[in-house]
């Protein structure tokens, strides 16, 4: 699942900061919280196991 999460939260981390281009300190923001989702989007962390349970719920 994490070949798949990484990259999508590293899409949308780049997609806001191109949203935001103009303020320096959202930008700052973002990267900060899209670092923190893709550590937890490895194998065995928080948002992968997540993840990993609803898909088996559907």
């Amino acid at each position: 699942m994490s070949r798949v999460l990484v990259p999508i939260m590293i899409v949308v981390a780049i997609g806001l900061m191109a949203i935001v281009h103009g303020h320096q300190g959202w930008q700052f923001m973002i990267l900060v919280v899209a670092l923190l989702g893709v550590d937890q989007s490895r194998p065995g962390r928080w948002l992968n196991h997540w993840v990993v349970q609803k898909l088996n719920r559907s």
